[in-house]
């Protein structure tokens, strides 16, 4: 009796704050951005700045740049118009600039780095990429500075105002890394040169006297300058070509590439092309990612395996390669802003395996949106193999790198615009190990070593928090100049810094085995040459609620967050989360049955199930001087807790 009258007491005090809660949850939209966020908030006054005369070139943009709050003085009554802006500043200015658009809706917190939460900013928006930049107190060069500010407004923002020929400016060959940008600011009218031929100077220093000048025509477009650079129309790419003249054009510059798993196997296949000569190449992040060793064939039938990555960046799915040769066809480089839809493109890569194979359709969208990341959507057909391959216009310029396709449908695919290739070094000498990974299911820092890897899996056992993976020890097979022996070390030391990548820490390390944690998570892995398997151990940390220090936290279990915060109901406290926007109904029902016999195992006695009206199922449990009502229905769930 008493069970019931718990129940139902509970039942019926959990039903109306529910209708409470549920009418609560806040909805934040997504802003589209406008150009009239900018706004002037404060009063230039005629004289402020004792070193900006008023007959200087850049006067009324520093004037207009203050004004909008986007440039301030260096001190009260100075400007320090020559003094050279540094990465972190330029990477600052950018990140204000991109929120001030949105609607300014992101606060930024400044910590012990005054820069990070804007660099951090920045990697999220895409307008940087993770790790681009080594030293951001370093000065920026105008190019670096251009590549910058290409991305901190969308392209829609950025309107093309003039004609600006492919390797009309005079020192920026369209065929550079940073060219793109570079262009893409020019045919907006943002910037202009520095001489009647447009000449740019990308290696000197940007000084803030032509940054106040840049941000005030970002932000106003009344100030946006005209110009025309125009090459010779014989040398030029204006005229359109047919498809044979572009397949003669472009087709030997794109290749096929085969990708070796850690382990030594062969595990994927893609394309690329050569934006240069001496073998600087471009492809998708994805088809190098977690590889030992590649094999590139051109169209002629030759075979590369002298083949770096010497760039990367995984927001845009983008990777850079460097292969050992000379005298490589390359693509030119065209500008994505200035595609238009229903124009004609055509896609060379190797769908299926097959190099050199060209398709023609045309651009559905120009900028299509999935999961957070622009692409170019297109008509023409991308397989598997696809990945990696040029997007080219009518010209014979490359517009994009073909990337992705809906199986469902073969006329949706997707492809990434080449001005997002601004992020990576052309220039670069490194050599970059690139690494993605698939954590296992509700982990966030454990990745998956048989999917890091490339190693067969022979069994694996799984709870709502753990998983136990064996894998077969000896799956390691010679390729290039790594040996079995090598392929193995190199592949278990790759997953150990793959995980401290991630955030985790190295507890225990020797030959054989290892183990790492990290606040919410560990995993540990040991190698056995007797039974020849490698054992992976994932397990998550337990979170328990604060108020109740010896009950497991549901939404921790499930991953999945609090819907609202706590609500104090008389002599108990009300914990309420939203499942059905992380799983299917069938999902969260097994993962709810394991909370509620890991609540068992720790001491919970399992009391009673009912089924309440409006769809609603209660569970009661008891033990460790609490009493718990469950209530579940096919949107939410709430857990009431208080002590006995």
């Amino acid at each position: 009796i008493r069970e019931e009258y718990r129940m139902k007491k509970y039942v019926s005090v959990l039903l109306a704050i529910i209708m409470i809660i549920s009418g609560c949850y806040i909805v934040f939209a997504d802003s589209n951005g406008s150009m009239e966020n900018f706004k002037r908030d404060k009063a230039y006054v005629e004289g402020q700045f004792t070193d900006v005369s008023s007959l200087e070139w850049y006067a009324e943009n520093v004037k207009i740049a203050y004004e909008l709050s986007l440039v301030n003085g260096t001190s009260s009554n100075t400007f320090s118009p020559d003094l050279n802006l540094t990465i972190a500043e330029a990477i600052t200015l950018a990140s204000r600039m991109n929120n001030i658009y949105y609607g300014n809706t992101y606060s930024f917190v400044i910590g012990d780095i005054w820069y990070q939460t804007y660099v951090d900013y920045a990697v999220e928006k895409g307008i940087i990429k993770n790790n681009q930049y080594s030293d951001f107190d370093a000065y920026a060069t105008r190019s670096q500075f251009a590549q910058i500010f290409s991305l901190a407004l969308p392209s829609d923002a950025l309107q093309v105002i003039n004609q600006v020929d492919n390797n009309a400016i005079p020192d920026v060959p369209a065929n550079i890394g940073y060219s793109n940008a570079v262009y893409k600011l020019y045919r907006a009218g943002i910037l202009t040169g520095n001489d009647e031929k447009g000449t740019f100077e990308p290696d000197t220093f940007i000084q803030r006297s032509a940054v106040s000048a840049i941000v005030s025509r970002m932000a106003n477009v009344n100030l946006r300058q005209k110009i025309n650079l125009i090459t010779d129309k014989e040398e030029n790419y204006d005229k359109k070509l047919t498809s044979e003249e572009i397949s003669e054009k472009c087709s030997s510059a794109v290749f096929y590439i085969e990708s070796y798993a850690y382990n030594g196997k062969a595990s994927k296949t893609g394309s690329g092309f050569f934006v240069t000569s001496d073998g600087v190449a471009v492809t998708n992040y994805h088809v190098v990612a977690n590889s030992i060793y590649f094999k590139i064939t051109t169209t002629d039938g030759k075979n590369y395996e002298d083949v770096t990555i010497i760039d990367g960046d995984i927001e845009n799915d983008l990777a850079l390669l460097k292969i050992k040769g000379a005298d490589f066809p390359y693509l030119e480089m065209g500008d994505s802003a200035l595609i238009k839809q229903g124009q004609h493109v055509y896609a060379i890569g190797s769908p299926l395996g097959l190099s050199n194979t060209m398709s023609q359709g045309i651009i559905s969208n120009t900028s299509r949106i999935v999961d957070d990341t622009e692409y170019i959507q297109i008509s023409v057909p991308i397989n598997h193999g696809s990945s990696g391959g040029a997007l080219i216009d009518e010209y014979g310029n490359v517009i994009g790198i073909t990337s992705a396709g809906f199986e469902t449908t073969g006329d949706l695919n997707l492809a990434i615009p080449i001005d997002k290739t601004s992020t990576l070094d052309f220039n670069s000498t490194d050599s970059y190990e690139l690494r993605s990974g698939t954590c296992y299911p509700g982990f966030s820092q454990v990745l998956d070593f048989g999917v890091f890897s490339g190693v067969n899996v022979i069994s694996s056992s799984k709870t709502a928090v753990s998983y136990e993976e064996e894998y077969e020890l000896y799956d390691f097979h010679a390729v290039g100049s790594y040996g079995d022996d090598l392929c193995y070390a190199y592949t278990m030391e790759s997953y150990e810094d793959a995980l401290i990548d991630a955030g985790m820490t190295l507890v225990e390390s020797n030959i054989t085995e290892y183990e790492l944690e990290s606040d919410s998570e560990s995993v540990s892995l040991k190698c056995d040459f007797v039974s020849g398997k490698i054992y992976v151990s994932a397990y998550k940390k337990p979170v328990y609620y604060d108020e109740f220090p010896h009950l497991l936290e549901l939404g921790w279990y499930c991953d999945i967050p609090m819907a609202t915060t706590p609500k104090q109901i008389d002599d108990s406290i009300l914990y309420s989360y939203k499942w059905s926007d992380y799983y299917y109904k069938s999902d969260f029902e097994e993962m709810l049955y394991y909370y509620i016999d890991t609540l068992g195992k720790l001491g919970f006695e399992y009391k009673t199930e009912e089924t309440i009206d409006d769809g609603m199922t209660g569970y009661l449990l008891e033990g460790k001087g609490l009493s718990i009502v469950i209530l579940y229905s096919d949107i939410d769930i709430y857990l009431d807790v208080c002590k006995i």
